[in-house]
């Protein structure tokens, strides 16, 4: 049971990584097909559809198999879907009768079309929700949630590129229809995914009669607090937004300052590709743990696998940089923003242990709140860096806090942490020397292939063995 337990949910994390460098390779097009404007335009709605994609694969399902592993099925089941219904048909009106006056709080009007396209994803998510809940409280089927995310990922790339076709062969003129038209890609690549996990859901349990106000809104309480501590990076990029050109332009020209913040936001899609194995794993494991040991382990496995990928990160972002955007602007800005994937990775697995949820709310209200202000004072003395240092500091103070709050829950084994920093120390060495002594091990693929080579093989020479990071009291 275990190894099925942990097949799963490797098979998870791979597939949600691939949807997210999915996700960078039908950014790039769409931006060198409609234009900066094009973009513009899908960036500003992007974060809306970003946050109930994430509630549909993450948050919702997590909040639910949790709850399903300790009470009555049918009763917890049909309380989630019928409360989140609810709440979508409500927030579905809400938005035909205010699409309008929504378009203008975001300084643009024309965006008003493209909030129709949410009204079927959040009719959608209930159901997206709780099959993939039910799929992850379940060790066998927990596989079946990766296919799940790749299809639906699939079916949305797709679906825009197919948009992209028209208006580059002039079947579409408008910019903003072009945006409508790909957010419907959303809902339709999660329709494709129900239709999918139809065999593997038994719809009998929803059943009217089952529902449980109370039930409905303890779950959605704790997926409320999950999608915060996972939506942390969107509200950092939400604060970058309003705050970075307005602090660069009392150091630099406008055209400057948008340059400027152009090159920035480079990071973000590799940074958050980096960091997307971190849910899935949660996803899987937490269900299925009580114990104190339990968490430790599943805090060293994402250790384990967090600061390699940062470090390998670090040291390859200049070619990385190069390869997607064809210089190496800024790189050194990159690299201290590339430390958020290590420290993002350690705060949402203390915050996924965590049932406090007001402590929760705090915790990342505090580390907002810092954010904004670090951008508002680094930036002003550093420039743009100050932006990544902000980001640094809040993710550090905000480790800080979670971590008192559960230093009950876990017991760092300390011989197990000091293999991992050595291995990976190692790793960084041997990139660093080989790439110097000979050009061919200077390219991208060479460097990310010595390290993932050196840092197995040190892991295996130290004796990090399996049994230290999988957790094998599952039931």
């Amino acid at each position: 049971m275990k190894n099925k337990l942990v097949k799963g949910a490797i098979f998870v994390t791979i597939a949600t990584f691939l949807v997210k460098v999915l996700s960078i390779a039908y950014k790039v097009p769409y931006q060198n097909i409609t234009g900066d404007k094009g973009f513009y335009i899908y960036q500003q709605m992007y974060p809306i559809y970003g946050l109930l994609v994430l509630s549909g694969s993450y948050a919702f399902p997590l909040a639910l198999s949790e709850k399903l592993k300790k009470g009555n099925k049918n009763k917890i089941i049909a309380s989630t879907f019928y409360m989140l219904l609810m709440i979508g048909i409500i927030f579905s009106i809400i938005i035909l009768i205010y699409k309008s006056p929504l378009a203008k709080i975001l300084n643009d009007l024309n965006l008003a079309s493209l909030f129709i396209p949410i009204i079927p994803l959040l009719l959608l998510l209930p159901l997206i929700s709780v099959i993939r809940g039910y799929l992850y409280a379940d060790i066998d089927k927990i596989d079946k949630v990766g296919v799940s995310i790749v299809v639906e990922q699939i079916i949305r790339v797709v679906f825009i590129i197919y948009i992209l076709y028209l208006f580059k062969n002039n079947y579409i003129s408008d910019v903003y229809t072009v945006g409508e038209y790909s957010f419907w890609g959303f809902s339709i690549g999660i329709f494709i995914t129900i239709i999918y996990l139809m065999n593997r859901f038994d719809f009998k349990q929803i059943k009217i009669i089952d529902y449980d106000k109370s039930i409905g809104i303890l779950i959605i309480k704790r997926a409320f607090f999950l999608l915060l501590s996972s939506a942390v990076l969107l509200f950092f990029q939400l604060i970058d937004s309003l705050t970075i050109i307005k602090q660069l332009t009392m150091l630099k020209d406008i055209d400057e300052a948008m340059i400027i913040k152009g090159v920035y936001d480079r990071g973000l899609p590799i940074i958050q590709t980096a960091v997307f194995f971190v849910s899935p794993l949660l996803a899987s494991f937490i269900p299925h743990i009580n114990r104190r040991e339990d968490n430790s382990k599943l805090f060293m496995l994402v250790l384990y696998i967090s600061m390699p990928a940062t470090l390998g990160l670090i040291l390859v972002l200049e070619d990385v940089n190069q390869l997607f955007f064809l210089d190496n602007q800024y790189t050194f800005i990159l690299r201290i923003s590339a430390s958020v994937v290590l420290l993002y990775s350690i705060f949402l697995t203390f915050s996924a242990i965590t049932t406090a949820n007001n402590k929760i709310f705090w915790t990342i209200t505090s580390g907002i709140f810092l954010k904004g202000l670090g951008n508002i004072f680094l930036i002003r003395s550093f420039g743009i860096i100050g932006a990544s240092l902000s980001s640094v500091i809040s993710l550090i103070f905000m480790i800080m806090i979670i971590i008192s709050i559960n230093y009950t829950k876990i017991k760092l084994p300390k011989l197990l942490l000091t293999k991992i920093l050595i291995s990976n120390l190692i790793m960084v060495i041997c990139i660093e020397f080989l790439s110097s002594i000979h050009t061919i091990f200077n390219k991208l693929f060479f460097k990310i292939l010595i390290g993932i080579i050196v840092y197995l093989i040190t892991s295996l020479l130290l004796k990090i063995k399996k049994e230290q990071l999988l957790i094998d009291n599952i039931k």
